[in-house]
């Protein structure tokens, strides 16, 4: 029953973070094809999520914390920019 219990768990915090993935990529394929949707089509909404809060329904997010910190964002274009001049320059100079 515990294994189960955890495993009810999984499936509840692992959904929510694939509908909210989701909602925020629909979110940039619209914004970034919004000429494409200029007939009315439907737009996402996020899911409320306020009832099962209230009932206590969703696991902690610090039991997933190990999990989620093998997950991080990729650097923007400007810190990979950024990253790339501070390696030339320190490359010149180490060349002298």
């Amino acid at each position: 029953m515990e294994a189960l219990f955890h495993q009810v768990d999984d499936c509840i915090f692992f959904s929510m973070l694939l509908a909210n993935e989701l909602l925020a990529r629909e979110k940039k394929l619209h914004a970034r094809n919004w000429w494409k949707y200029r007939l009315n089509v439907f737009r996402q909404h996020p899911a409320d999520w306020s009832l099962a809060r209230q009932e206590d329904l969703i696991p902690d997010k610090s039991k997933y914390a190990d999990w989620l910190r093998g997950f991080g964002r990729p650097p923007s274009i400007w810190k990979r920019l950024r990253e790339r001049i501070k390696r030339f320059f320190t490359w010149q100079r180490s060349t002298k």
